[in-house]
């Protein structure tokens, strides 16, 4: 059911509902699920009183996110329960960037305008229990083209839409190690940049590549439709995260957990 009737246009509400459906694939609680529905509500009334128009996703500036704190901390609301809704909303902007539902790159700007400093809550990583179970899951299930992917997700922190947009000749395997040549159509900061692969990663795209057969497309990632889309990379996540009973996996939680190990020196797996 919408929350937010009359407070956004008919194509964002249709556009959450899309977005309501992926979770479906997250194995998020139902609590969670309903804490997205509510945080999205408040924030397009908010919007809409604000500003006389109804909300739409497309339309979204880290400077009504900065506004919409201000306004919340004005009438007292607590900086985690703010933080919690900034963190709702910037789920929400990721996945619709990483579907193609909107073209930007503002998700990592809105987390960074709206949440309160001091009182940010840690973005969601899998510890070490649960990456071996999800990890195992893989191994043990995943056909060649999963396994690359997700190997890929886990060990080189890239996005959805980076993933999907990699081709074949943008792979470099050699004996003395390889990299794969990313184009991020959607950031501000870097159109594209080359990215050693770990050794982890090496194992499991050398077996994909081996198994790929001659296609007429170009793309890396071939499913047995074609060249699959962001969608298929998060059903992908989520398959293997519901077998290993793993909740709140997103292709935003293996980029967190990715930066993460990264700052702390270690590998991810």
């Amino acid at each position: 059911m919408n929350q937010a009737t009359g407070h956004t246009t008919v194509e964002e509400s249709e556009r959450f509902e899309r977005f309501r459906n992926a979770w479906q694939t997250w194995g998020l609680s139902e609590n969670t699920m309903i804490a997205y529905a509510s945080d999205w509500a408040c924030f397009s009334a908010w919007y809409h009183q604000s500003n006389g128009q109804q909300f739409d996703l497309k339309q979204l500036r880290p400077e009504d996110v900065a506004d919409y704190c201000s306004y919340e901390q004005r009438h007292g609301r607590a900086a985690r329960t703010v933080n919690r809704r900034i963190t709702s909303l910037t789920r929400y902007v990721t996945w619709a960037e990483e579907s193609g539902e909107i073209v930007g790159n503002i998700a990592d700007q809105v987390w960074a305008v709206g949440c309160i400093q001091g009182n940010r809550p840690a973005p969601r990583i899998l510890d070490r229990s649960e990456t071996r179970r999800l990890m195992k899951e893989v191994e043990l299930r995943a056909d060649p083209l999963d396994k690359a992917v997700v190997y890929v997700l886990l060990c080189m922190g890239l996005r959805g839409s980076e993933i999907v947009g990699l081709t074949i000749s943008d792979v470099d395997l050699s004996p003395q190690g390889g990299t794969l040549h990313v184009r991020a159509l959607r950031s501000k900061l870097r159109g594209e940049r080359h990215v050693p692969i770990p050794v982890e990663v090496m194992r499991p795209l050398q077996a994909y590549l081996n198994e790929r057969a001659p296609t007429g497309f170009k793309a890396l990632f071939i499913g047995k439709r074609g060249p699959i889309g962001a969608d298929a990379v998060s059903r992908i996540v989520a398959k293997y995260a519901k077998l290993a009973r793993v909740e709140g996996v997103s292709l935003y939680t293996l980029r967190h957990g990715y930066a993460h190990a990264c700052r702390s020196g270690r590998s991810v797996i």
